[in-house]
């Protein structure tokens, strides 16, 4: 369970690292953001072992209030969109319309209503959440002097990254064999519909080495049996920093 594991580290660091996680987080779909929230972070949020912790739910709120978020009609309206003037925008209106005693969602904070608004664009966002994201990741773009599409790179680095997909660097740093090259695809319910390739560790069945670009290959450029030994140690190492590269702005990213 969830709770057994905060600040645990050794399902990481024993065995086969972040490699189980990989597989299970590829196997199956996930919940969408909700505020049907498991038991596990309402009462066990950081917790010591056999000890409770934190709501997750509730501490939010309260952060919110402090730092002095707008509440949720005023965010609507600073970032363009119309005012909600009911809750039955979700399904959990009745469970609002009592806790804040009063269908008018003006004044409901800002993180739990924006959780309740529907996903656009086949996302899981919604309206407001999806401009928060939209904008700081725009800002973040623009305000990085090492963004990778800063003329920093050579041509052949630059369509290295830009081919390299987040399956690919799993594959790289794990010892995850065999896993779908869009790994946001869900198996048996994929957002697509249908069903894509799957993609290989080197050496692995299905792999087809030394074409750039080629989805089924997750060391593209690192192919041993092309051109000089040293063209291909240039090309390896190239991979190589790549993947670590790629793999830093992954882990930046998921600590926002």
């Amino acid at each position: 369970m969830l709770r057994n594991i905060f600040f645990d580290p050794t399902v990481i660091y024993q065995g086969e690292g972040c490699s189980a996680i990989w597989r299970g987080l590829a196997a199956k779909k996930h919940n969408s953001p909700e505020v049907n929230i498991v038991e596990d972070l309402q009462e066990f949020l950081f917790a010591k072992k056999g000890s409770y912790g934190l709501d997750l739910l509730s501490t939010n709120l309260r952060r919110g209030r402090e730092v002095g978020l707008p509440a949720y009609g005023d965010a609507r309206a600073i970032y363009g969109f119309t005012p909600q003037t009911s809750f039955n925008y979700s399904e959990w209106a009745d469970n609002f319309r009592t806790a804040y005693g009063t269908d008018d969602p003006s004044n409901c904070d800002p993180w739990i209503c924006c959780l309740l608004e529907s996903g656009i664009n086949g996302g899981e966002l919604g309206e407001v959440n999806n401009e928060v994201v939209r904008r700081q990741f725009t800002r973040l773009r623009n305000g990085d002097r090492f963004w990778y599409d800063n003329n920093q790179f050579d041509g052949a680095t630059l369509s290295d990254i830009k081919s390299t997909k987040l399956s690919h660097i799993i594959l790289r740093n794990s010892v995850v064999q065999t896993i779908k090259c869009d790994i946001f695809e869900v198996p048996g319910d994929p957002y697509t519909g249908t069903v894509g390739p799957d993609c290989h560790k080197s050496g692995t069945t299905g792999v087809v080495s030394g074409n750039t670009g080629n989805t089924n290959n997750p060391t593209s450029g690192s192919n041993p049996n092309t051109g000089s030994g040293s063209t291909a140690g240039k090309n390896s190492a190239s991979s190589t920093s790549v993947s670590l590269f790629l793999l830093a702005i992954a882990f930046v990213f998921a600590m926002l």
